[in-house]
């Protein structure tokens, strides 16, 4: 059943912060949650608005007036994070694109994975251990970001192809480079270096974009 208007209001900030003194008290709202979450878990008692706010040196009050809840404050954390790390990526992808095939997929997926290791807590455990993020309306996140830089990618690697092919692929690679990052760092897997770990994710990859387009009706 679709939530109401009332409990999304929940997971979402009150108001942008607009002035530099506000924009002060949001970011050290948001530092102190994650310093809370990094060494007390996201537990409700270990994390809680109040504790959030003793933290950040601000009053209850003043938190209320951006966040309703501490998961309107993840929310915001998990958004942050998003952004940044697809800027960033962003950055990588133009400067490389001209580069050999066999240069540029592993330099990505090299960025790619020290990316999601330095901001694991926000980006996977976060994610993972707060139910209630899952129950908020389409959170701008890092995978619907770099959608359109792997696009431009794709499109720079495989030229001609059609924007139906362009975006399938495109789509295809994101699942397949995300969904294998994310299992490698939660499952830490002993018999697997980071290095094989780059080198085999790097030649599936190189062997889908050198795949022909079909032909679709």
């Amino acid at each position: 059943m679709p939530l109401g208007s009332q409990q999304q209001r929940q997971f979402h900030a009150r108001k942008a912060p607009r002035q530099t003194r506000s924009r002060s008290t949001v970011d050290a709202i948001k530092q102190a949650a994650r310093e809370l979450v990094s060494a007390e878990g996201f537990s409700s008692s270990s994390t809680s608005t109040t504790l959030i706010a003793e933290r950040a040196g601000v009053s209850i009050g003043s938190l209320y007036q951006y966040f309703p809840t501490r998961e309107a404050i993840f929310i915001a954390l998990f958004e942050e994070t998003s952004a940044q790390m697809a800027a960033t990526m962003k950055r990588v992808m133009v400067r490389i694109l001209d580069q050999p095939l066999d240069k540029s997929v592993p330099e990505v997926m090299r960025h790619l994975l020290a990316l999601h290791r330095e901001h694991e807590l926000v980006l996977l455990r976060m994610v993972a251990q707060v139910p209630q993020l899952k129950l908020a309306t389409q959170p701008i996140s890092f995978e619907n970001m770099i959608f359109d830089s792997i696009r431009i990618a794709v499109g720079q690697w495989t030229p001609g192809l059609s924007l139906r092919e362009l975006n399938r692929r495109a789509f295809f690679l994101r699942e397949i480079i995300l969904g294998c990052i994310h299992r490698y760092i939660n499952e830490a897997p002993e018999d697997i270096s980071d290095r094989t770990f780059i080198d085999d994710l790097s030649a599936i990859v190189m062997h889908y974009i050198g795949m022909p387009a079909k032909r679709r009706r």
